[in-house]
């Protein structure tokens, strides 16, 4: 069998016949299936210009659909220069097509038409293959956590005493940094994309994005804000976004999507979330973020670890909870260019909203009556 790999857009295939796909052949029932998500995700991204860019690997004497990749242009920041990027989201081959090279033939497209590719939630067949094409794999995306209510996450979490003799170690000597918090303007976020370009590698943050991806979100309420010290000129500021878990019974998350700014910024902006998770009765508060230069800023404010803090184990799946170890999720990258720019982990900002790690659920949308689909969605999406 020989195949042939095309952009839907170039294609008569619609996205329902993807969606059928994805509904026939994909594990669990998925947020895809849902109309409004999917043209979300993959056609009204402001790269995307309306168009479908999924994958599709196509058997070149029947035509049929054997192969898809969940596709989400969106151009990335390397080096100081934007390169044409993709966010890779829920692969999948017909079963009776698979280990014939259709995989292959997928990443060769790929590689031949974007710069940049990132994937979060690698499966282990999956694996190999992105591997010998060139790809770099980080088994755990670091993670970190604040406590705010113990009696809570010890309902759902597995804490150890030394958790909170720790907890109680940073309380004690953390400085608590004085902030002010300023809702988002186009220009300041226009001025940050520039500015963060300089200093960090990653998907770009515009205000085009920034829209998209946040305040025309088709399920998720965001809250953004521009977060500054008390005295601090007003081009030092950092964007903090965040997302308010609270649909999952006996567990109220702050889930963390954007923390990235002026540097000397970070630790107020991190007082400010643990004030609000204190204010508004959150259990914990959680951050994703590949960058070791933000992370540093967490770590020193004792913040817990997923990957190294063996006393708290906290879920990073929430419908339903599920503990797994560790409590993260994996990433593979590629670029064509500057490969040793994209491995320095200094600089490469990759955070929960990115490939769409923050996914919504069969419980989130059934209690909205978002659809119909009886099945349970994933918990978490892979590649």
């Amino acid at each position: 069998m020989t195949v042939s790999v095309y952009p839907a857009c170039e294609t008569s295939i619609q996205p329902e016949t993807v969606q059928h796909f994805y509904k026939s052949f994909w594990p669990r029932k998925t947020a895809l299936l849902v109309d409004r998500f999917y043209r979300w995700q993959f056609i009204h991204s402001p790269a995307a210009k309306n168009l479908d860019h999924c994958c599709l690997a196509l058997d070149n004497k029947t035509r049929e659909l054997v192969g898809v990749m969940g596709i989400t242009p969106r151009p990335f920041n390397l080096a100081g220069e934007t390169l044409p990027g993709a966010e890779l989201t829920t692969w999948i081959v017909h079963p009776q097509h698979q280990h014939k090279g259709v995989g292959v033939c997928i990443l060769n497209y790929l590689q031949s038409r974007y710069a940049v590719l990132i994937g979060m939630g690698i499966t282990s067949m999956a694996l190999p293959l992105y591997c010998r094409m060139g790809f770099r794999y980080l088994k755990g995306i670091p993670r970190y956590i604040k406590v705010c209510n113990w009696d809570a996450v010890k309902k759902f979490s597995e804490v150890q005493p030394l958790a909170i003799k720790i907890d109680r170690f940073w309380e004690k000597t953390a400085t608590h940094e004085k902030y002010r918090a300023i809702l988002i303007s186009e220009n300041a976020i226009e001025y940050l994309q520039n500015i963060n370009g300089k200093s960090f590698n990653f998907f770009h943050r515009d205000a085009a994005h920034i829209n998209w991806r946040y305040i025309n979100h088709p399920f998720f309420h965001y809250q953004n804000f521009f977060i500054s010290k008390e005295n601090g000129a007003p081009n030092e500021l950092v964007h903090l976004c965040f997302r308010e878990e609270t649909s999952v019974s006996g567990a109220r998350i702050l889930h963390v999507m954007e923390c990235i700014g002026d540097t000397s910024c970070i630790p107020s902006a991190i007082c400010f979330l643990e004030d609000y998770g204190r204010k508004h009765h959150f259990d914990a508060v959680d951050f994703y973020c590949t960058s070791s230069v933000i992370a540093s800023y967490f770590i020193a404010r004792g913040w817990f670890s997923t990957l190294d803090d063996e006393s708290l184990k906290m879920p990073h799946l929430f419908h339903p909870i599920e503990l797994r170890n560790p409590a993260t999720t994996s990433l593979i990258y590629w670029t064509k260019y500057n490969m040793h720019q994209l491995c320095d982990f200094s600089k490469l900002y990759i955070t929960k909203q990115d490939a769409d790690l923050d996914r919504p659920t069969f419980d989130f949308l059934n209690t909205r009556n978002c659809t119909s689909i009886s099945a349970h969605l994933d918990p978490a999406h892979y590649l």
